[in-house]
């Protein structure tokens, strides 16, 4: 709609000018318009001359403020509108899908720290917002297991099922496109998102409801494939020896994205 609102806008001012210029240009065999404006100011005293500024208060030339440098200035301002306009992205998300791995570092609130890997995917809806599935898996590591147990007379049994499964829906907002260059190497255009939703975590000591929070920054190597960076927060509910605790475990990861089709 916009281009075409420019090029009317444009043939429109086009068309004008032309007016313009016919006004302006003298008939065949008519008087010379400088000549006779020359002619008038010769006549015309250094007094009434300067009379006729000050009367005014500008320049009283047949040329200024008239249609023609009207037309001239609608160009410019055309001209340096065109220019404003924002370029179509390069990399377009709407109505494409993602499938993307990962893997990176898992920190947790009552265990040590682990890895993490998993899969994602991804619908777009529009070009802002998509629907993610993604499932995370990793392994319980504790050094405490001997004390607790020792302490309490009590038995984790954590050895043979120390698995750990976090499956969320995320709905993923981004609000941000752009674009950066480091080191004089070619331009990269990124993707800033946030993500949140529910799903469930399976390990060997809960099953439960757990919130999945976070953000994140892709960047396109490819129209169909982009480099992810991941931070995401999962809260839910651990038991130990009776007791509940409200736990945040966070992963940094770090994926790799195909987009389908493979084409914007």
């Amino acid at each position: 709609m916009l281009p075409a609102l420019l090029l009317l806008a444009s043939l429109s001012a086009g068309a004008e000018g032309a007016a313009c210029a016919a006004e302006t240009t003298p008939p065949a065999g008519a008087p010379d318009a400088k000549a006779k404006t020359a002619g008038s100011a010769r006549r015309r005293s250094p007094r009434s001359r300067a009379g006729g500024r000050a009367a005014t208060g500008h320049d009283t030339s047949p040329t200024a403020g008239g249609r023609c440098v009207d037309t001239v200035a609608a160009e410019a301002l055309l001209a340096k509108r065109k220019v404003r306009l924002t370029a179509d992205r390069l990399y377009v998300k709407k109505l494409r899908h993602e499938l993307s791995v990962f893997g990176g570092y898992y920190v947790s609130d009552l265990f040590d720290g682990t890895f993490s890997v998993g899969g994602r995917y991804t619908f777009f809806m529009a070009e802002n917002f998509g629907s993610e599935l993604s499932v995370g898996w990793s392994r319980l590591r504790t050094g405490t297991a001997d004390v607790i147990e020792e302490a309490n007379n009590f038995d984790l049994d954590l050895e043979d099922r120390r698995d750990v499964v976090r499956v969320f829906g995320t709905l993923v907002y981004s609000p941000l496109y752009g674009k950066v260059r480091l080191f004089a190497k070619p331009i990269l255009r990124y993707d800033f998102f946030l993500a949140a939703g529910p799903g469930v975590v399976v390990d060997p000591i809960s099953f439960g409801a757990a919130g999945n929070f976070g953000v994140g920054v892709r960047f396109f190597l490819h129209q169909a494939v982009a480099l992810r960076f991941d931070v995401r927060d999962a809260l839910f509910r651990q038991e130990i020896l009776s007791e509940s605790y409200l736990v945040n475990d966070l992963s940094f990861t770090v994926g790799i994205g195909l987009f389908l089709p493979l084409h914007n």
